[in-house]
């Protein structure tokens, strides 16, 4: 399965960088939805789903433009993270070490309104082992927080996370899920806001990755620790 798996993904970068390598024509949409479409299943697969989601959490880009033509710069923006997928090593971090393994148990929900964001985010948090689980609405995450209470929950504040707590709350539900919040307003404001909305933390764009992966991986030990003394009490 191994070989497989490095196969796709030396295709991929085989054709990412002619797409957007320097003298290259431009593509045309179909072409480029038919790819995305192609990789989200072949992917999933294989047992590479960080491939597959981020294939998929650009799509709804490439339908948009399906009937024109893609210059390669703007092609280059819209397949950067995918290109950053099939090129980094999984545990590369900049600035940052290698993050601890958490294991497949953990679960990571992320709503957040760029595509691009979500899928770099997905790939960064993969080599922590968690099962990463992406919405697009504040209803979806809303339903999943008070079903299933997934270990993590990620948000953009103001396009959904502030929305999907205030709703929780309303519910009268005691949220479990460790809450880390992103925007791009930085005042004390929002951050009150989100504290008292049960957000644990609340971080600010341009977003630090190995920041966040340092929160994620402090969130899921902190759960964890709970889990065991709850398990050890029965």
């Amino acid at each position: 399965m191994n070989n497989y798996r490095d196969a796709l993904i030396q295709h991929v970068r085989k054709q990412l960088q002619h797409w957007v390598g320097s003298g290259q024509a431009a593509v045309s949409g179909e072409e480029v939805q038919r790819f995305l479409h192609s990789l989200v299943g072949t992917a999933g697969t294989i047992g590479l789903a960080g491939l597959s989601e981020t294939a998929r959490l650009l799509m709804p880009a490439a339908e948009e433009r399906a009937s024109v033509i893609w210059e390669p710069d703007e092609l280059e923006q819209l397949l950067r993270p995918l290109l950053a997928y099939t090129t980094a090593e999984p545990a590369a971090r900049s600035g940052s070490s290698a993050p601890r393994a958490i294991g497949p148990e953990a679960e990571v929900m992320l709503l957040l309104d760029e595509a691009a964001e979500a899928a770099e985010l997905q790939r960064r948090i993969a080599p922590l082992g968690c099962a990463v689980t992406v919405v697009s609405m504040p209803e979806q995450a809303l339903q999943r927080l008070l079903a299933h209470a997934p270990d993590v929950f990620i948000a953009d504040a103001a396009s959904g996370g502030l929305d999907t707590l205030a709703a929780a709350v309303g519910k009268g539900a005691d949220l479990v899920t460790a809450v880390t919040l992103i925007g791009s307003e930085d005042s004390d404001r929002i951050r009150i806001q989100a504290y008292r909305l049960g957000a644990d933390d609340y971080l600010v764009r341009p977003l630090s990755y190995p920041l966040l992966i340092a929160v994620l991986e402090r969130q899921l030990g902190k759960r964890r620790r709970v889990v065991r003394d709850d398990s050890m009490d029965r």
